[in-house]
């Protein structure tokens, strides 16, 4: 989950890129 809330605030400045840690963090976060 921590580097997850890192990699979102790195991802904010890409936000093409951005679409796609946040799927994964997403589904981390339901699963834990």
């Amino acid at each position: 989950m921590l580097s997850c809330a890192g990699e979102d605030r790195l991802q904010t400045g890409m936000r093409g890129a951005f679409g796609k840690p946040l799927g994964t963090c997403a589904r981390v976060n339901i699963g834990q």
